[in-house]
């Protein structure tokens, strides 16, 4: 998609000076405000822009051409990987299949396998409320390994036949653009993202399908 690559980069190119604009005259204002409920609102405004960097970085992230390079990696490795990028809030509530990950290997693009996996953590955490255990588990079966991700809570029946088209999302805050991502840079690698119908109830389940290497 090189012209929606390039469109991306325009837009984050323009809307980088903007924010830091606004961002660099609200921390300004901040100093001015003489009253704490004033200096809260000017921290949001504040908050609000850098969230349009959030939103125009995906985006970038979203378009770009990627290339996969596999090697074969340890999942315990790739978990590890996963783990130190997370924020200590996130990590503490995770609960790993240690034993099955040291068992197996994939055949992957490490960094994209690895982001791939980040979402799915990272969209657990925000679909359920701490300390809500997030689980990750591993499974191998044939020629592929299975990492689940799973957390407390239910996807609605409108959201699970709208969950892989980009854009489409619940959160104010996101693009809508994780999943359809995490399926299309699965796929570049022969894998697959999807969402577990059949996982127990009370719960979602997000399952990363990913080549396994010769010796899994």
């Amino acid at each position: 998609m090189p012209e929606a690559a390039h469109l991306a980069d325009v837009l984050s190119h323009r809307l980088r000076g903007l924010v830091s604009g606004i961002v660099g005259f609200t921390d300004l204002l901040l100093e001015q405000l003489p009253t704490n409920g004033q200096r809260d609102l000017a921290m949001r405004i504040m908050e609000s822009a850098q969230r349009i960097e959030h939103v125009v970085a995906d985006l970038k992230h979203f378009t770009r051409e990627v290339t996969p390079e596999p090697e074969e990696i340890p999942v315990s490795v790739l978990l590890s990987e996963v783990v130190r990028r997370l924020p200590d809030e996130i990590a503490e509530r995770l609960r790993l299949d240690t034993d099955s990950a040291r068992r197996h290997a994939v055949m992957a693009d490490r960094y994209l396998a690895r982001d791939i996996v980040l979402h799915l953590v990272r969209n657990a955490a925000e679909a359920s409320r701490p300390p809500a255990p997030i689980g990750i588990s591993v499974t191998y079966d044939a020629r592929t390994v299975c990492i689940d991700v799973m957390n407390d809570g239910s996807v609605s029946e409108e959201a699970r036949l709208h969950l892989f088209e980009p854009f489409f999302t619940s959160k104010a805050r996101n693009l809508g653009v994780g999943l359809p991502m995490s399926r299309r840079m699965a796929r570049l690698q022969g894998g697959e993202v999807r969402h577990v119908e059949e996982a127990p109830a009370g719960t979602t389940v997000f399952r990363l399908e990913i080549p396994a290497a010769a010796a899994a």
